[in-house]
């Protein structure tokens, strides 16, 4: 019995569980309203969250800026993961959904494909590139939910600006699309 007990101590003391540290985060409230991609569609902005008013459908369109919180030669590359805070009253089915997606923008002239970034993409001066996408429609939940985008990448704020862009979008005024807050983890495992 003590040995079967002390392998099993000793497999739990060797497993390397996954450590997660917030780098950035942001409530929906404090993020930018684009009321041009939006167009005339009211919105509801609380003490944190942001949604449709009253009965507006459509599409709200927020960017949440992410400040450069990197050493000067940038951040290693690394696991992190993209997370979103919402509602969202239909589940999985596209009828309302809250979508965050993580952009970067080269901030100069065009490069050759960056491979130190993991994953490569190709630099072109002015448009934005897509890291990855977190959304309401990953999970089921109907009630309060977080979904966790995992990814891995090297933020670089020598060469590229970052952000967050979320729409909150909804096609009937009976459902709930509301989103609360987005933010990034660097997932470490512990030795």
């Amino acid at each position: 019995m003590n040995i079967r007990l002390s392998v099993l101590f000793a497999a739990l003391c060797l497993a390397a569980p996954a450590h997660a540290e917030v780098t950035w985060s942001m409530p929906g409230s404090t993020c930018t309203w684009d009321e041009a991609a939006s167009g005339s569609k009211p919105l509801k902005i609380g003490l944190a969250a942001v949604q449709h008013k009253g009965s507006a459908k459509g599409t709200i369109v927020l960017n949440c800026p992410i400040p450069n919180y990197g050493p000067e030669a940038g951040l290693e590359v690394a696991n992190w993961s993209l997370n979103l805070t919402y509602q969202d009253s239909t589940g999985t089915a596209p009828a309302a959904v809250v979508k965050a997606q993580l952009l970067a923008l080269p901030l100069e002239g065009s490069e050759p494909a960056d491979t130190r970034r993991a994953p490569a993409f190709p630099v072109t001066p002015g448009t934005p590139i897509l890291i990855t996408t977190a959304s309401s429609n990953d999970s089921s939940a109907t009630a309060i939910n977080t979904v966790r985008k995992p990814f891995t990448f090297n933020f670089d704020y020598n060469n590229y600006t970052y952000w967050v862009h979320v729409e909150v979008t909804r096609s009937a005024g009976s459902q709930t699309a509301v989103f609360h807050a987005v933010f990034l983890e660097e997932i470490e495992n512990e030795m």
